[in-house]
Parts: structure tokens; C-alpha cells; sequence
């Protein structure tokens, strides 16, 4: 049993040391520089506008009226007063 876990970590090590030297191959090269800077220019291209922050105005504004803006009908205009109309109709 210990005879096994030992090949298994033996195995295991020797994965990792050729990975490390992979990855020292790569970075010595400049291959993850050039990928790196092409990721990151697809990622901003992609990304474009998500991020970005736009402000709303949410203030409340009373309107301006102006007389002649109501909706209100227009009282009609006319010659007597409206105490003498009620008098003439009595």
C-alpha cells in the first residue's frame, strides 16, 4: 500500500516538474505575453459599454402653467353680471 502511494507521488511530481517547465518554455518565449494581450483586447472588445455608467436625471420639476395652458373651459364673456342673469330669470 505505501509502495503504491509512493509510484502515485513520484507520478504526480514528475507531472508538476514538467509542467513548471512548460510554463518556463512558454514565458521565456513571450507565447503567454502574446496571448495574454490578444485575450485582453478580445475581452475589451467584447466587454465594450458594459461597464459603463450613465447618469439619469430624476428630479422632480413642478410644470409651468401658463393661463392659457389649462384645460379649463373659459368662463363665457357677457354683458350682465351674473347676479342680474338670476334676477331676470326669477
Amino acid at each position: 500500500m505505501d509502495r503504491d502511494l509512493t509510484a502515485i507521488r513520484a507520478v504526480e511530481t514528475a507531472f508538476a516538474a514538467a509542467i513548471v517547465w512548460a510554463l518556463y518554455v512558454l514565458m521565456s518565449s513571450g507565447v503567454l505575453t502574446d496571448l495574454s494581450q490578444e485575450f485582453g483586447s478580445w475581452y475589451s472588445s467584447k466587454a465594450e459599454g458594459v461597464f459603463a455608467i450613465s447618469v439619469i436625471d430624476t428630479s422632480i420639476k413642478a410644470p409651468r402653467l401658463d393661463r392659457e395652458s389649462l384645460p379649463l373651459p373659459r368662463p363665457l364673456e357677457s354683458a350682465t353680471a351674473p347676479g342680474e342673469a338670476l334676477d331676470s330669470a326669477a
